[in-house]
Formats: C-alpha cells, sequence, structure tokens
C-alpha cells in the first residue's frame, strides 16, 4: 500500500508496476492500489477530522472558497485534479474528505480520473524496461494531446453554459 504514503511518489511505483507486469495488468493494479489508498485517506480524514478540517479552512479564504467550489463542483473537480499527474494526491483526498462530497462521487471520480494517468505510468515504466528512451516520448505526446481535448470540452462546455441566458428571468 505504498500509494498511501505520501512521501513515496506514486508515479514512480506506477512505473515500476508497469515495468513488472506489463501495461495492462501494471495500470490494473495501479488504479485497484491507489483507488484504494485514496478511499482509505478520504473515510479515514472524514471520520476523524472532517470537522476540525472544515473548521482549519475558514481561517483561509482561499482554501475555504476551494471547498465551496469543490462542494458545488465536486465530481468535475476531483476527475480533473486527478488527470493532472502533478496534483497531489493527498490534497484531493482531503479537501474532498472535508467537503460534503458523497464518498461514491468521490470513489468514482478518483477511478475514473486515476485511470488515464495510471495507463500512462505503466506504458512509461514498460517503455522503459524493453525500449529506449526516446520511445517514452509518444506517450507523454498522446496524453498531452488527451488532456487538451480533456481541457477544449471542458472549455466548450463552460463557454456554452455561460452563453445560455438564465431561465429564471
Amino acid at each position: 500500500m505504498l500509494a498511501a504514503v505520501p512521501a513515496v511518489p506514486f508515479g514512480i511505483v506506477a512505473g515500476i508496476m508497469g515495468a513488472q507486469y506489463g501495461p495492462v495488468w501494471g495500470t490494473l493494479i495501479n488504479v485497484a492500489t491507489s483507488a484504494t489508498a485514496a478511499a482509505l485517506q478520504f473515510l479515514a480524514v472524514r471520520v476523524l477530522f472532517q470537522k476540525q478540517g472544515r473548521q482549519f479552512v475558514t481561517k483561509f479564504k482561499r482554501i475555504e472558497h476551494f471547498i465551496l467550489f469543490l462542494e458545488r463542483n465536486a465530481f468535475l473537480a476531483v476527475i480533473t485534479a486527478r488527470l493532472l499527474p502533478f496534483v497531489p494526491a493527498p490534497v484531493i483526498n482531503i479537501a474532498a474528505a472535508i467537503s460534503h462530497m458523497s464518498f461514491g462521487s468521490f470513489f468514482l471520480a478518483t477511478v475514473m480520473g486515476k485511470f488515464p494517468v495510471m495507463v500512462l505510468f505503466a506504458i512509461l515504466g514498460d517503455k522503459l524496461l524493453f525500449s529506449s528512451v526516446s520511445g517514452m516520448i509518444w506517450p507523454l505526446i498522446i496524453y498531452a494531446l488527451f488532456l487538451m481535448t480533456v481541457y477544449a470540452g471542458y472549455r466548450w462546455l463552460y463557454m456554452t453554459k455561460l452563453s445560455k441566458p438564465d431561465s429564471e428571468e
């Protein structure tokens, strides 16, 4: 359960899993272990520290605004953060746990958001073991294109939503 230890960069562990078990099994192992670790951390914080966490974030307006955004757009916020490999997983887990997000939404968004990046890590680990470093460029390019497509889709939906007049008027 190295995924539960924040000091261990899980991207490295995930790459090793890809090198050891191949991209398919490496991905499945990575998603299962990292999603399980996220769920355990979410539940621990929710049960033990949610009240204290809510009180703590009221001291910091930016964090409090982020938590409110997370609560209004919980599924989208978690899945988006999970797609970005540089966002620390414990931050996502803790923020979601102290918010009012349901566990089911958190877990589904976590699995869906972790899957693409875990595929990337497993492929990179496999490529590192069985090909040259230049063979690692294509998976990175494909993932970057994937992220740009997701962002473009999000922007399009956001702009479409903004351009519609309010139905309350």
